[in-house]
């Protein structure tokens, strides 16, 4: 049995992370779709997100070291998209990106990780 934090590995806790906040999202999601609709809950949803999305992408460069307040390259937004992907996606979510020219990212995903993530295990 693991006890403290310094018997887990960073893998085993990253996944647990993942998966807590990805149940959270999930339940947030299916509250506000009971109590509001679907409409209503896209709505809040989309402005959630925003919201989120401006705090967290600062967190995230000032987590991974990158001192600028903007990208300005595309090498730059490379740099520090590798480094969210390798701290904020878990093993479970089996989804991939390529960079195959400047300006582009494509994404691949075989199934929904979002049910993956808020089932138990």
């Amino acid at each position: 049995m693991k006890t403290s934090l310094d018997q887990l590995e960073k893998r085993e806790i990253r996944e647990h992370l993942v998966k807590c906040w990805m149940t959270h999202d999930a339940m947030w999601v299916y509250n506000c779709l009971q109590a509001f609709g679907i409409e209503k809950t896209n709505q809040i949803n989309i402005a959630a997100v925003r919201g989120m999305a401006a705090i967290e992408i600062h967190r995230a460069a000032k987590l991974l070291g990158f001192e600028k307040k903007k990208v300005d390259t595309f090498d730059e937004f490379v740099s520090l998209f590798e480094g969210i992907f390798q701290v904020a996606t878990a093993d479970f979510m089996a989804f991939e990106y390529a960079i195959p020219e400047k300006n582009v990212v494509q994404w691949k995903m075989n199934r929904c990780f979002a049910y993956d993530g808020m089932t138990y295990p």
